[in-house]
C-alpha cells in the first residue's frame, strides 16, 4: 500500500456519507472514468488503535473476493496522510431504505437472508466475522444481486491483538448478539444472531428490541425475549419463526453450528418444508400455529335471545345445566344441517317445558331487554353529558303522563340528537358486550388463538372505533386483521357462552371442537375456510 497523491489513480467526488471508520466519497478513474467509492479514516480517528483498525478494515477488504461483498480495488494514503481504500460503486438501494415502504414478503427476505449468509460463510472460510450487520449495511442491485458492506468492523480471529479496550463494545445496539452486548469474545454464530435480528426487521417491519436509547436496547436483549414477529405479522409461516427463533437463540450453541445448516434451513424454509430448527424439538416459537391452524367441529353459537332464554329458565330453576346442554346439543345438530330453532322451540319440542312455562320465559326475557336498554340509553346519554339529569327527570314525568318511557319523550323532545343516538347505541352494545369481550380475550390468548400483544392492540382499536360511534366486538376486529379466522371466533364464542349455561370449562369446550390429527368427523370444518 504506496503513498499516491491521487487515491490510486481515482478522483474524489461529493461525499456519500460515513461509514463506521470514515467518510465515503463517490469517485472517478481518471483515465477510464469507471465509477467507485473511497473511504477515507475520519481525520477525528488518529490513536494508534483507530488507525490499525482501518487498515485492518483494508487488510480484510482486499483479500476477500466475492459476488456478495462489495469488491475492493486498492488502498494506500493521500498526500495529508490519510488512510484510505477504493472500492466498487454499487447502484441500487440498501434494505434499510427498502422497508420504508413496509415489510418484505416472505420469499424476497428469504433471498436476502440466503446472499448474505453466503457472503458470509465466504469471509468466515478467512476466519472473519462481520460484527455490524443490520439493513444499512445490506444493498441491493438493480438486479437483485445482494451485496454486504462495511467491514469497518470486521475481525479476523487469527489476530492476536484485539484493538478494543477491555468492556467496550462496538455495534448496532439493536443488532447485536447478547455475547457481543456483554464485551466477550466472538465468533461466526454471532454474525448469525445479527443476521437473525435483520430477517426479524425485514419480514415484521420491527426491530425485536427497542428502548429509548443504546443502554436500554441492550439491557432489553439481554434480559428479555424478543416480541414474537407474529405479533406484528401475524401471516408469517412457520419457516420463518424456527428460522429467527434459533438466529436469534441467546445461546450461541443453540443457534446454527455451521452457515450451511443456516443456508439448508433457508432452503427449505423457501419451499414450506419444515425446518431443522423445528424438527430438533429444541426451538420454541412463540406462535399461534398449532390453535389456528388446527381442525375444528361445526361450531353454533348460541345467539342473544336464546342464551337469555337459558339464563332465565336457570335462575327460575325451569331447566339445569344438563338439560340445556342436551338442548344445545340439539340446536347444534340441527344448524349444523341448516335449520334455525330458537332453544326455546327445542326445549318445548323435548317435552322439557310446558308451553306456558316457555310464554313466561319470553315475556321476562322480553321485559329484561327493554328495561335494559332503556336503563343503557340514559346512562350513556348522561355520561356523555347528551342531557342534564334536569331534562331526564322531565322526561321521566311526560312519558308516565303518557303511559310511555323516558327515552321517546326525550327524543320528541329533541334533546338528543341523531348523531348523538348512534353514539348512545354503541355505548349500549359496548357495555352488553364488556363482560363477553374481557373472556374472550382471555380465551383468546390462554389458548394461543393469539398473543396478549395482538390482544392490547385490538383493544386499543375498539375503544378507538367507540369514541368515533362505532362498536366492533373484539372477535370481529382480530377476524378484520386477519389474526384468526371467523371459525376461530365461533369457536370461542360457542365456548364461552356454553360455559355460562351448562357450567363446562371453557378450555374443555374448545379443546371438545379441536379434530385430533387422524380423527375424522362428519362435522369437521376446514379452519381455512
Amino acid at each position: 500500500m504506496s503513498h499516491v497523491s491521487e487515491f490510486g489513480g481515482y478522483q474524489r467526488l461529493a461525499s456519500l456519507g460515513k461509514g463506521s471508520m470514515g467518510q465515503v466519497y463517490a469517485a472517478q478513474h481518471l483515465e477510464t472514468g469507471e465509477r467507485a467509492v473511497i473511504k477515507v479514516l475520519s481525520d477525528t480517528l488518529v490513536e494508534p488503535h483507530q488507525v490499525e483498525r482501518f487498515k485492518r478494515e483494508i487488510r480484510a477488504a482486499l483479500q476477500l473476493d466475492h459476488p456478495g461483498l462489495i469488491q475492493s480495488y486498492t488502498a494506500g494514503q493521500d498526500e495529508n496522510g490519510s488512510w484510505y481504500y477504493v472500492m466498487e460503486f454499487i447502484e441500487g438501494n440498501t434494505v434499510k431504505t427498502e422497508l420504508l415502504r413496509g415489510p418484505m414478503s416472505e420469499d424476497w427476505a428469504l433471498e436476502i437472508l440466503r446472499q448474505v449468509a453466503e457472503a458470509l460463510d465466504y469471509a468466515w472460510g478467512f476466519n472473519l466475522i462481520h460484527r455490524d450487520i443490520k439493513p444499512e449495511n445490506i444493498m441491493i442491485t438493480g438486479d437483485q444481486q445482494v451485496k454486504l458492506c462495511d467491514m469497518g468492523l470486521a475481525k479476523s480471529l487469527d489476530t492476536q491483538n484485539d484493538l478494543t479496550a477491555s468492556g467496550t463494545v462496538l455495534g448496532t445496539p439493536q443488532y447485536m448478539s447478547p455475547e457481543q452486548a456483554r464485551g466477550e469474545d466472538l465468533d461466526f454464530r454471532s454474525d448469525i444472531y445479527s443476521l437473525g435480528v435483520t430477517l426479524y426487521r425485514m419480514v415484521t417491519g420491527f426491530s425485536p428490541f427497542e428502548g429509548k436509547d443504546p443502554l436500554s436496547v441492550i439491557t432489553a436483549l439481554l434480559s428479555q425475549d424478543p416480541t414474537p414477529p407474529r405479533d406484528h405479522n401475524p401471516k408469517l409461516s412457520d419457516g420463518v419463526c424456527y428460522l429467527i427463533a434459533q438466529m436469534m437463540n441467546r445461546n450461541p450453541n443453540g443457534r446454527y453450528n455451521s452457515y450451511r445448516a443456516l443456508q439448508e434451513d433457508i432452503n427449505r424454509a423457501k419451499v414450506e418444508r419444515p425446518t431443522m430448527a423445528e424438527e430438533s424439538g429444541r426451538v420454541r416459537i412463540l406462535s399461534q400455529t398449532e390453535a389456528r391452524d388446527a381442525r375444528y367441529r361445526f361450531s353454533h353459537v348460541p345467539n342473544d335471545q336464546d342464551y337469555l332464554f337459558g339464563k332465565i329458565a336457570l335462575r327460575n330453576k325451569l331447566a339445569n345445566q344438563r338439560d340445556l346442554e342436551q338442548m344445545l346439543n340439539l340446536q347444534e345438530e340441527a344448524a349444523h344441517h341448516g335449520a334455525m330453532i330458537t332453544l326455546a322451540d327445542v326445549m318445548l319440542a323435548e317435552g322439557l317445558l310446558s308451553p306456558q312455562a316457555a310464554a313466561k320465559i319470553c315475556e321476562a326475557r322480553c321485559q329484561y331487554e327493554q328495561e335494559r336498554a332503556r336503563d343503557l340509553f340514559l346512562k350513556s346519554a348522561l355520561d356523555n353529558q347528551f342531557v342534564t339529569a334536569e331534562q331526564v327527570a322531565e322526561c321521566h314525568a311526560l312519558g308516565e303522563s303518557q303511559g310511555r318511557g323516558p327515552v321517546p319523550t326525550m327524543i320528541e323532545r329533541g334533546y338528543v340528537t341523531p348523531k348523538q343516538r348512534r353514539v348512545i347505541r354503541c355505548n349500549q352494545q359496548m357495555i352488553r358486550r364488556q363482560e363477553e369481550d374481557r373472556l374472550f380475550i382471555q380465551v383468546a390468548v390462554a389458548n394461543n388463538f393469539v398473543s396478549p400483544n395482538q390482544a392490547q392492540r385490538c383493544q386499543v382499536i375498539q375503544g378507538n372505533g367507540v369514541v368515533m360511534g362505532t362498536y366492533r366486538d373484539l372477535g370481529g376486529i382480530m377476524v378484520e386483521r386477519e389474526l384468526m379466522k371467523h371459525l376461530h371466533k365461533t369457536v370461542i364464542l360457542r365456548a364461552i357462552r356454553r360455559h355460562q349455561l351448562t357450567g363446562r370449562p371453557i378450555s374443555v369446550l374448545i379443546a371438545g371442537q379441536r379434530i385430533q390429527l387422524g380423527q375424522s368427523d362428519s362435522s369437521m370444518v376446514n379452519p381455512n375456510i
